[in-house]
């Protein structure tokens, strides 16, 4: 199919100030992220960002499975260059999602995987 670049950048807009990824990391470990930066300081997004990275850490996941704070904020003209780094955050939640399955509340018997 064919690639939209308009597509990704909204999905990189929605990781930009790094809340989705704090709440999500939040909902797999409670209080990993005790707060996150709200406003519109970059710098703040970036550290909101790196609790998320942090946080993946903690719960298993290696450093070749993590993408780098600054593809999230990475907005150029290069479609190829957008989608290789969209594809690196992509493969961490793919990996996040792998490991949260086997960590409580995900895998008390009969409960269904809630992320997603």
């Amino acid at each position: 199919f064919e690639k939209s670049h308009k597509s990704d950048e909204e999905f990189k807009q929605t990781l930009t100030d790094g809340l989705i990824l704090c709440r999500l990391i939040n909902k797999i470990i409670p209080n990993t992220v005790p707060f996150a930066n709200v406003g519109r300081n970059p710098i703040k997004w970036l550290e909101n960002v790196q609790f998320f990275l942090d946080g993946c850490r903690r719960v298993g996941l290696k450093e070749d499975m993590l993408f780098e704070p600054y593809d999230v904020k990475y907005f150029g003209n290069d479609a190829e260059e957008l989608e290789r780094r969209n594809q690196k955050i992509a493969v961490t939640l793919f990996w996040l999602s792998r490991i949260a399955t086997h960590l409580p509340p995900f895998n008390e018997p009969g409960s269904p995987p809630r992320l997603g």
